[in-house]
């Protein structure tokens, strides 16, 4: 008869350990990356968004109003679009103050 040696248990189950704190590891880190990535175009997105909103402003005065606008230019605004029910004016509501970016004139129903 021979002598069977056998492997330790608690070796292999730290082999496994060890491979999956590895794996979860490259999980990790490429989730950071991912998360870091997604604020830079976080912030890409904020600053073409209030570039959107001057521009928007800028046309809107030239096509002498809101409603003299186009929908489709509606859909990117960062602000919101207002209605008094009593007078029926429709305005463009910054969603914060712009020096020198004051969305009147506005438009009539």
């Amino acid at each position: 008869m021979t002598n069977v040696l056998e492997f330790p248990e608690h070796l292999r189950l730290k082999h496994n350990l060890n491979g999956v704190r590895k794996d979860l590891k490259e999980l990790y880190d490429t989730q950071q990356l991912i998360i870091e990535q997604l604020d830079i175009l976080q912030k890409r997105a904020e600053e073409k968004e209030n570039e959107y909103d001057l521009a928007f402003i800028q046309y809107m005065r030239a096509v002498g109003g809101l409603d003299h606008v186009e929908a489709k230019f509606i859909e990117y605004l960062s602000g919101a679009i207002s209605v008094d029910l009593s007078t029926g004016e429709i305005k463009y509501v910054l969603p914060y103050e712009k020096e020198g970016t004051d969305p009147e004139p506005s438009g009539a129903a």
